[in-house]
C-alpha cells in the first residue's frame, strides 16, 4: 500500500486483514518510498493514493504530488511492474487549475488506462461505504 495518511492506511490495513486473514501489508508513505518498495520486490495487490507526498518524514516531505499515484502507475507500467491495484482517495477533486480533475473523472482516466490492471477507485470518506467498495474489490481479486 502507498498511502500517506497513517490513520487512513491503519484503517485499510485493517479492513485488508479482515477481509483476507492476512497480516501481511506492506506500506510506504511517499512517493519516493511507494517506488522503491514496489520495484524492489514482487507483489499480487497494490492499494494506493493518488495525492502524496514526495518524500518520507515529518519535516520537510519536499513537494506534494497531486497525481504521485498516477505517476508510480505509469513509472511501474515502464518498468513492466504493473500490478492489479485499487485507488482509495479521500478527496473529491484532485489537483489545481487546469489538471484538476474529479472523482469520476480520475476514476474515468484510470480504468481507461488500465482496463487489465485497475480493480477499482474507491472514495475514502469516515461516513461512507469504502469498506463495502473495498471488500467487493478485493473478492473480486
Amino acid at each position: 500500500m502507498v498511502e500517506d495518511d497513517s490513520r487512513k492506511s491503519d484503517q485499510i490495513k485493517d479492513a485488508i486483514d479482515n477481509l483476507t486473514g492476512s497480516k501481511g501489508v506492506n506500506v510506504a508513505d511517499s512517493w519516493q518510498s511507494g517506488l522503491l518498495m514496489l520495484k524492489s520486490d514482487e507483489w499480487d495487490f497494490l492499494v494506493l493514493d493518488i495525492s502524496i507526498p514526495q518524500f518520507s518524514g515529518k519535516g520537510d516531505e519536499g513537494r506534494f504530488r497531486h497525481f504521485g499515484g498516477m505517476e508510480i502507475l505509469e513509472e511501474l507500467e515502464r518498468v513492466e511492474k504493473l500490478i492489479p491495484f485499487v485507488v482509495i482517495t479521500g478527496f473529491d477533486e484532485i489537483g489545481h487549475g487546469e489538471d484538476k480533475k474529479s472523482f469520476n473523472e480520475l476514476k474515468s482516466d484510470l480504468l481507461r488506462q488500465y482496463p487489465s490492471f485497475c480493480r477499482g477507485v474507491v472514495r475514502f470518506k469516515p461516513s461512507s461505504t469504502w469498506r463495502h467498495e473495498l471488500s467487493l474489490v478485493m473478492e473480486a481479486f
